[in-house]
């Protein structure tokens, strides 16, 4: 039940456990409990998006008001409709949003289903242990000199459970 939940003690959301040891070989047994009660070290391969990263998605839905991706073919991310207008304008024929003004290398003309898109994490929400994305195509006039560094994502982080 812990994998692919949000989990705030690790800081993000388990992908897999690996390398479940456990220190101790003799553990106490309560009078009648038919359980068993020991720690175990292992290592936990987290999902755990900041805000600023720069993340990898593949476009799910198209609409009006926001674009819809998947991380990992897993985690719902949202680029609303303020962070793509007044640089995209949405075509509801087509149903894809447009580049307008010229191409730019780092922007792609259009956004489609199907599209692999990669976008700025600019907040991270969560709703009863499940994680969502937001984020941004465009970056503000003051930062786009600036590089904009990649994490790898997922992180490891090891911690004992």
């Amino acid at each position: 039940t812990m994998l692919l939940k949000l989990d705030p003690f690790l800081g993000g959301v388990p992908l897999t456990i690996s390398k479940v040891k456990i220190p101790e070989i003799s553990v106490p047994i309560f009078e009648d409990q038919p359980q068993l009660h020991f720690d175990v070290t292992c290592d936990f391969l987290l999902f755990a998006p900041q805000l600023g990263d720069v993340i990898h998605g593949v476009v799910n839905n198209v609409a009006e008001d926001a674009v819809g991706m998947l991380i990992l073919d897993t985690f719902n991310a949202t680029i609303p409709r303020s962070q793509l207008e007044p640089l995209y304008l949405f075509d509801s024929a087509s149903a894809k949003w447009t580049r307008q003004g010229g191409a730019r290398a780092d922007e792609p003309d259009e956004i489609a289903v199907g599209q692999a898109l990669t976008f700025k994490c600019s907040a991270v929400k969560s709703t009863d242990r499940v994680i969502q994305v937001i984020g941004a195509l465009k970056e503000s006039h003051n930062d786009s000199d600036s590089k904009t560094s990649s994490k790898k994502l997922p992180k490891s982080k090891r911690q004992k459970a």
